[in-house]
């Protein structure tokens, strides 16, 4: 039966005026009647993002902008795809790098040029056939709702076995991040048993892929990497079995070997900004400045107005080229960075590490009243960022402060980054060694003793208060520090101790519900992979589970 078109919304994206009409042309003669165009990735991001736009069919070649490839990739990174919505790559190039491009991203679609009405009608109705299936499971998943994805997948799985493939995918995702690995396992290995089985000589590489998550998640790690290994030996285009063997590689201390496989990637597909800012990382560990360099240069150029671009990107080239070409290049290139930035939409300037990282420079080349400048501006937009900082990301610009005369704010800086980390020798040890490199040790030292013993006392007067049942005090005490250092494990987790103790005592009610999945959440995000965390999640699940609901009202 003929796809009825009438009331899809289409948006069709080519940077030629001629093709954009070919294509609605035979839109319209399909009985299509709602279009947008777009001759380049700033216009139909801009259509995506206020649009509910049902299929996109987007040329790979878009001149000199962002290709289709990186489009797709920008998209679902913004989330201004609609769950249900198709996307159609359209390419007339054939040569390696391109096309691996194309399949990395994994469009619904393919269109290969000259384009015919037939064909566009056949890949579409596969496409949007395929996308109401499997939509409301890729909205469970979107919404981090993984049980429901879970069962929607089983149901459907039901209802279209011709589907099975992608339903299977999509549920050993979901089944992935909610964490049931021992089961991800078994269904994977079941899979590739009944292939083997059916004589099929190459593994389909999504139950491989899945596999190795789930063997690496587990812990077995060798295991993991033979089964990503396995996949490149069957189909060396899989880009995502590359990332996970240069991830295994860089944790287990083999930096070389992590920076050849993404090197190797990126000779598939140069385009993928990620890639190229994995690269810059791990040669900057192998202290390989020059590779470091060109990596972060064609990131900082791909991150135009991305939304994965990073200020770890301009820091990164910068500083790299600090080491390969001296004190003053470093400059020249922090110079156009800054000149880049400004042209931009909407710019609020460099972002406050760059602002840090030219004062140290400005410093160290005596231009101290510049270097003051620019410490400040760095101060300024870090007081206005909320986002959560590394900690030798804050020593970056505490260092700034200390070097261009502006200790007190360093130090307060400092003292804060201690509190939020006082358990955590990796960041004492990196603030002693800044206060050492500063000749500054023994102040570092008292500094760092007086910060740790004012959050021990804090935790503590809270826990014996817990204990001794004065559960209000004790919620009061913990939820002020909580409040106060929100990036502190310890500090939020014994909060949510506390909140527990006092709805185990003395009933739920609403406020402490709220708080307590409050603590929770940030909890997770600070230690998303914590036994402790996981503990208490299912500690406060089956509290409430168990617990009359309260009033509302």
């Amino acid at each position: 039966m003929a796809l009825n078109l009438k009331d899809f919304r289409f948006l069709i994206v080519d940077d030629l005026r001629d093709m954009r009409i070919t294509l609605r042309g035979m839109l319209e003669t399909l009985k299509a009647s709602q279009f947008w165009e777009a001759k380049n990735c700033e216009e139909a991001l801009e259509v995506l993002r206020t649009q509910p736009i049902d299929v996109v069919l987007c040329d790979y070649n878009l001149g000199d902008t962002r290709d289709g490839q990186q489009l797709f990739d920008e998209a679902r990174g913004r989330g201004t795809l609609v769950p249900h919505a198709a996307w159609i790559m359209i390419t007339a190039e054939s040569s390696m790098g391109m096309v691996m491009g194309v399949i990395e991203n994994n469009p619904d679609g393919y269109l290969v040029k000259p384009i015919n009405k037939a064909v566009l009608q056949t890949r579409l109705e596969r496409a949007v056939a395929r996308k109401m299936i499997v939509k409301d499971v890729e909205l469970a998943i979107r919404n981090n709702k993984l049980t429901d994805a879970i069962a929607l997948a089983d149901m459907q799985l039901q209802r279209y076995p011709n589907a099975k493939s992608e339903l299977l995918r999509l549920k050993t995702e979901a089944m992935l991040r909610n964490a049931a690995y021992p089961e991800v396992v078994d269904l994977c290995a079941g899979l590739l048993a009944e292939r083997q089985h059916e004589g099929a000589e190459t593994d389909i590489p999504w139950m491989l892929i899945n596999l190795g998550r789930a063997r690496y998640e587990l812990g077995d790690v060798r295991q993991a990497r033979l089964t990503f290994q396995k996949v490149l030996d069957q189909n060396p285009t899989v880009m995502e079995a590359y990332d996970w063997l240069a991830r295994i590689e860089r944790e287990q201390g083999n930096g070389k070997d992590a920076q050849r496989i993404i090197s190797n990637a990126l000779g598939i597909s140069a385009r993928s900004i990620r890639r190229q800012q994995s690269l810059g990382d791990v040669a900057v560990e192998n202290e390989d400045f020059a590779t470091a360099e060109r990596a972060y240069d064609k990131a900082v150029q791909l991150g135009d107005d991305s939304v994965f671009a990073r200020p770890d990107d301009q820091v990164g080239l910068v500083g790299a080229v600090r080491v390969t070409k001296g004190n003053d290049a470093a400059l020249k290139t922090m110079g156009e960075l800054v000149k880049r930035a400004s042209r931009k939409r909407n710019s609020k300037g460099p972002h406050w590490r760059v602002s840090a990282m030219e004062a140290s420079m400005l410093a160290d080349a005596g231009r101290h009243a510049e270097a003051t400048a620019s410490v400040e501006r760095a101060l300024e937009a870090f007081r206005d960022d909320t986002s959560s900082n590394a900690p030798q990301v804050t020593l970056e610009l505490a260092r700034a402060c200390f070097i261009t005369g502006k200790g007190d704010q360093g130090r307060a800086m400092v003292d804060q980054l201690v509190r939020e980390n006082h358990d955590r020798p990796e960041v004492t040890g990196a603030v002693q060694q800044l206060f050492q490199d500063l000749g500054m040790a023994e102040e570092g030292a008292s500094l760092i003793e007086g910060a740790q013993q004012q959050i021990i006392k804090i935790n503590n007067e809270g826990v014996l208060l817990a204990k001794a049942g004065r559960y209000a005090e004790a919620v009061a005490c913990l939820q002020k520090a909580a409040e106060d250092l929100p990036n502190n494990l310890t500090v939020t987790l014994n909060a949510l101790q506390a909140l527990l103790m006092q709805m185990q005592a003395e009933g739920v009610t609403n406020l402490a519900r709220y708080q307590a999945r409050e603590h929770l959440n940030r909890a997770l995000k600070l230690a998303p992979k914590s036994d402790k965390v996981a503990q208490m999640k299912l500690r406060l699940q089956n509290l409430l589970a168990t617990a009359p609901k309260p009033a509302t009202g």
